[in-house]
């Protein structure tokens, strides 16, 4: 019985002791109506992901739908994923990087031009997702249009050898 009583006691207090990142977190991709349903039930077209974007070809998402939305301003709804540990264990942090990081991972020498009140250029951003994508790595990087927020971009590479990084959830559309 003394055990019940200390496990009861006990086990609330290791559960908050458990870090946060352990448990997955939900990731927000903004799209139109039209696309939402297909990205839910089939994934995302590796076709589709324009070599143009910020990082190069891969699949956006944002931590908020608020900087879903921001990002993509034509969307009027937001695919909504659950992130794994796999992913998490996958994930460079560009955020937190320091120039010479920046540098020794791109494999740009000079910076100039490439970055803006800490925010990462197209430049620069295509040679971290081309590198990203080669180390089978997925990208968080700050928002450009959201001040406070962070996005995730995943390179086509990755996405098409591990699909399952990510899990759909559901779908939540926005009247436009």
């Amino acid at each position: 019985m003394q055990r019940i009583r200390l496990m009861a006691l006990f086990i609330p207090l290791i559960l908050m002791l458990v870090p946060a990142q352990a448990k997955a977190g939900l990731l927000f991709h903004a799209t139109k109506r039209s696309l939402a349903k297909r990205i839910l039930t089939r994934g995302f077209n590796p076709a589709k992901m324009s070599k143009h974007a910020r990082f190069g070809k891969g699949v956006y998402f944002s931590r908020s739908r608020r900087t879903a939305l921001r990002e993509k301003p034509g969307a009027d709804t937001v695919v909504v994923f659950k992130d794994t540990k796999a992913l998490k264990k996958r994930t460079i942090q560009v955020k937190g990087m320091n120039k010479s990081e920046l540098k020794a991972f791109s494999g740009d020498k000079d910076l100039r031009g490439n970055m803006r009140h800490g925010i990462i250029g197209p430049s620069l951003g295509r040679k971290v997702g081309s590198r990203a994508g080669k180390a089978n790595k997925s990208v968080i990087y700050p928002s450009a249009k959201d001040k406070r927020g962070t996005n995730v971009v995943i390179p086509s590479r990755v996405y098409r050898e591990n699909p399952r990084l990510i899990k759909p959830v559901r779908i939540d559309a926005y009247g436009k």
